[in-house]
């Protein structure tokens, strides 16, 4: 068997539409961090997001994963429909925000999903 790779060219406007809708209709994703000796933990979170696609989740900081982002702010998140028609692969860097909220200039993750290379998949 032979797998053949398709360069299949998607606009950008296609591509942010694409990740909103997926994020609008989704309220979970899984979340991956380092840990302590370079070894990754998964957990599953709720989030939130705002029109810039900076995401927001509410989470424990005495949680591992919230220990291995204040050692190791490098996450990566995907968010994707149980049906499996359509997924975005979200990379960025995590900072802490206040239990009152974020003060000016403070900012959740910021997705770096718009470079080329981590697109969602395309509805059918």
């Amino acid at each position: 068997m032979t797998i053949q790779a398709v360069e299949k060219p998607f606009s950008d406007e296609r591509i942010r539409r694409s990740i909103s809708r997926i994020l609008r209709e989704n309220v979970l994703c899984s979340m991956s961090t380092v840990g302590a000796g370079n070894r990754a933990h998964i957990n599953t979170a709720y989030f939130c997001f705002t029109r810039e696609l900076v995401l927001y989740f509410l989470s424990d900081p005495d949680s591992r994963h919230g220990r291995n982002l204040a050692r190791n702010p490098s996450l990566a998140m995907t968010i994707f429909k149980s049906a499996q028609n359509g997924a975005a692969k979200i990379e960025g860097s995590n900072c802490s925000v206040p239990a009152d909220g974020p003060a000016d200039g403070e900012r959740g993750m910021r997705s770096d999903s718009m470079r080329r290379g981590s697109h969602p998949m395309p509805s059918g």
